[in-house]
């Protein structure tokens, strides 16, 4: 099964689904990540503060970074899901791709990350890890590197 949708540029109002949303797939990601770590327990870090921490650090992104949005072809404020990347010194650096639940499996961020790789770069790597990055991960050749949004 396939839909119509569109890819637009990043627009005022779109910021309140991206903070929201990559906030909270960073917090839940943080939770698994510290639950498969018996050793260390629980997150260490306190909830506010990590919300705090990366709504600063989502603020800089969005600043500099280029944003594309998969929306309604119709109604180009429903949006299915969204990439923030940038390119470094040669890198593309991949800040977070998000679909919302009831739009995967339909190719979306494919479509995204086929864009945003139409950038001739010599490496590329991926900042926010999330569950979703390993089905992404060898498919499109991206490193982890936690320090991308630094480089």
């Amino acid at each position: 099964m396939s839909f119509e949708y569109t890819v637009r540029n990043y627009q005022d109002g779109d910021e309140s689904l991206i903070y929201a949303s990559w906030i909270k797939t960073a917090w839940s990601y943080e939770l698994q990540r510290a639950k498969a770590c018996k050793s260390i327990g629980p997150s260490l870090m306190n909830k506010d503060l990590f919300c705090q921490e990366q709504h600063a650090l989502i603020e800089r992104l969005l600043k500099r970074c280029k944003i594309l949005i998969a929306c309604n072809q119709q109604f180009e404020d429903q949006i299915y899901g969204y990439i923030v990347y940038e390119v470094i010194d040669k890198t593309l650096v991949l800040h977070f791709i998000y679909i919302r639940f009831d739009f995967r499996q339909f190719g979306i961020a494919s479509k995204l990350l086929s864009l945003a790789n139409n950038i001739k770069t010599d490496d590329r790597v991926y900042t926010q890890p999330t569950p979703a990055w390993k089905h992404l991960v060898s498919k499109w050749g991206v490193v982890f590197n936690p320090f991308g949004a630094r480089l």
